[in-house]
């Protein structure tokens, strides 16, 4: 493999020896996804996790064990034709003497569209096509109902420090390079579990004049902006109800300062314009019956534009909603028969 490719490539595991995290869903004899490699029954698995935890890792180690040929997409690569081609080789190989398993491996499965989506509801149901995907949305979220059915659904949690020591430690070594515990320590801290970024900054020090101090160090690591801010899952729901609690207060200033905070931690503009379309029917309802097409709106803008300008478009109706008139008679009048 070229020098030039990125540290997180060159150092990736070939086996699972290597593997650090998420290595207990995949380890013999009681890991789930050894369980299915092992099976040799149709595979449809789908491996979520936050961004550079090893999903990509894990599903590529998963198609080794299943010895199989691999077709590599992404949600926005994969077409329609593909799976129409891919079906087609598999019907060939139903004849042949010589059938190979063939898998398609989809990175940003939460990618898809609705037709793509659709596009292999039939063949996945029917085992024409097998299929692994990583994805860091919740699949029950960004896959339709139908196509979760399908899958077996993996979380893989990001590493802990221990194991992020060792990686790193690893990574060092495979470059020559040398990492002292305090500058490892820093790294973990400013990276929150992105194994990526991490491999990105030990690459970067590599590449500094070894007199250089590791105060210096640590300040070039501190200035460098990496996806630390990943919310959790506390923060999560305190600030999603926040959000909601100030809405249905009118206090405008409390839900732009709760909707910043959660966008500025890494919340899903998606899950928060989810929340904004319930709450124009539940909060709103027929106080104003405009305040439900401007949430639906809101939402499909968020799914196609995304960060950071979706952060206006939130913030417009959170504003609105703030502002409009309150009822909740069509759901308590529900409520009343349920």
């Amino acid at each position: 493999m070229s020098e030039l490719a990125p540290l997180g490539e060159r150092v990736r595991p070939r086996n699972l020896d290597d593997i650090v995290v998420g290595r207990r869903l995949i380890e013999p004899p009681d890991g789930p996804l050894y369980a299915i490699a092992t099976s040799n029954l149709p595979i449809s698995v789908v491996i979520k996790g936050p961004p550079g935890c090893g999903k990509t890792t894990l599903a590529r180690q998963l198609t080794r064990m299943i010895n199989c040929e691999v077709e590599f997409f992404t949600g926005s690569t994969l077409s329609v034709s593909d799976v129409k081609r891919i079906v087609e080789e598999h019907h060939s190989s139903d004849r042949s003497l010589f059938r190979t398993r063939k898998l398609i491996l989809v990175d940003e499965i939460h990618r898809l569209s609705k037709v793509q989506q659709d596009s292999v509801l039939e063949p996945l149901e029917s085992g024409k096509i097998e299929m692994i995907g990583t994805t860091t949305e919740s699949p029950y979220h960004s896959l339709s109902r139908a196509l979760v059915s399908r899958f077996d659904i993996f979380e893989v949690e990001p590493p802990n420090a221990d194991q992020m020591r060792q990686i790193l430690a690893r990574s060092a070594n495979r470059i020559g390079a040398s990492i002292d515990p305090q500058l490892s320590d820093l790294i973990i801290k400013k990276i929150n579990g992105d194994v990526r970024q991490g491999l990105r900054l030990v690459s970067y020090i590599d590449t500094l004049d070894p007199a250089v101090s590791s105060e210096k160090v640590a300040e070039f690591i501190e200035q460098l902006k990496t996806n630390s801010s990943f919310i959790d899952d506390d923060k999560h729901y305190d600030l999603a109800s926040k959000l909601i609690k100030a809405m249905r207060a009118s206090n405008e200033v409390v839900a732009i300062r709760a909707l910043s905070e959660a966008l500025s931690l890494g919340e899903d503009p998606k899950f928060i314009a989810r929340r904004l379309v319930i709450f124009a029917s539940e909060d709103i309802s027929l106080a104003d019956s405009s305040a439900l097409p401007l949430a639906a709106a809101a939402l499909t803008a968020c799914e196609s534009i995304g960060m950071p300008e979706a952060r206006i478009i939130l913030s417009h109706v959170v504003l609105a909603f703030a502002r409009s008139p309150k009822s909740r008679e069509s759901y308590d009048l529900y409520n009343q028969f349920s």
